[in-house]
């Protein structure tokens, strides 16, 4: 009875140990992954989708991502330089300038960021108020036109487009403001327009929609042809008739794609995990950030223009999709 007395104290004793070391596993599991995403402004796409993110993988997998709001792809792309975030949304064209040392990277190449997912098109929009007797991108010339803060993709993106169509800053007055900033100005009438790299719809623009009727500018065939050929990250793309109060009919423009990325030194378990929480919680996601419905499973890393993270590429592996 005393020996059977003791076993049962022994095991109840094991039992306790053996549940602690659990709780004590998990909690340090949950310690050790405290991410940090870089994300964009508050009103633009790449914040809210940050957030539906976070909020899919802390539910699914308890790993919490600390969104934190940026100036977009050349801050985010910073902050993983630094290792000062583990996660983050990039343009794909300026993901390869950064890698190469171009464009806005000439001083320093980025090359510790990873790909884990081609999240959706970002397209170039042209945004006037219908006031302004702007209707084609040369009529441009002499306006107000914010091109976005210094160093974001919405920036680069309007300078090359603009050179490439024989419009540089000299010929109209340039600001460069937040896409916050720059609707406010618009509806104060300080502005005549912006151009910014974003997903459908913008914020901003449904902002300023709001209070004066809006005219999106489309670029013409030939116009597109060039810009294509000069700038290959550069796709033609449509902005559907009703994507903003107003507008009547299709606009034809070009489009990016906004990525996901991580740390290269990023586990690849950590990476695999969030991967397929991911996309296999897709319809979920859409559901709290509507542009994860751009996600293609088809075609997981659309656009990648650096390596895609070992961890990434193990659960595409998985599903029946290789990538490079």
């Amino acid at each position: 009875m005393f020996i059977r007395g003791r076993l049962v104290v022994g095991i109840l004793v094991l039992g306790v140990f053996v549940l602690g070391i659990g709780i004590f596993g998990l909690a340090q599991t949950k310690q050790a992954y405290q991410l940090t995403m870089g994300t964009g402004g508050t009103t633009g796409s790449y914040y809210p989708l940050g957030g539906a993110i976070s909020q899919i993988v802390a539910s699914k997998l308890g790993v919490n991502i600390t969104v934190r709001s940026t100036g977009g792809t050349v801050e985010n792309l910073k902050l993983i330089e630094q290792d000062e975030a583990q996660l983050g949304l990039a343009q794909n064209d300026l993901l390869y300038y950064a890698w190469n040392g171009e464009e806005m990277f000439k001083q320093k190449t980025y090359r510790k960021a990873r790909i884990i997912a081609s999240m959706y098109p970002e397209y170039i929009q042209i945004a006037v108020r219908e006031d302004s007797g702007v209707k084609t991108v040369y009529d441009l010339k002499g306006k107000r036109i914010n091109v976005g803060a210094p160093g974001s993709g919405s920036e680069a993106n309007a300078r090359q487009i603009l050179n490439s169509l024989g419009i540089k800053y000299e010929d109209f007055n340039p600001y460069f403001l937040s896409n916050t900033q720059a609707a406010a100005q618009m509806k104060n009438r300080q502005l005549d327009g912006m151009i910014l790299t974003t997903g459908l719809p913008s914020p901003a623009i449904m902002d300023v929609a709001l209070q004066h009727a809006v005219r999106i500018i489309p670029f013409a065939e030939d116009d597109i042809e060039k810009l294509e050929k000069k700038y290959p990250f550069f796709k033609r793309a449509v902005i559907p008739a009703g994507s903003y109060k107003g507008q009547s009919g299709d606009v034809l423009t070009v489009s990016v794609r906004a990525m996901l990325v991580c740390h290269e030194s990023l586990s690849e378990d950590l990476v695999y995990n969030i991967t397929k929480v991911i996309w296999e919680n897709r319809e979920e996601l859409a559901k709290i950030m509507a542009k994860a419905k751009y996600m293609d499973p088809k075609d997981p890393v659309k656009g990648a223009t650096i390596p895609v993270h070992p961890g990434a590429k193990k659960y595409y592996k998985e599903i029946g999709i290789n990538v490079e």
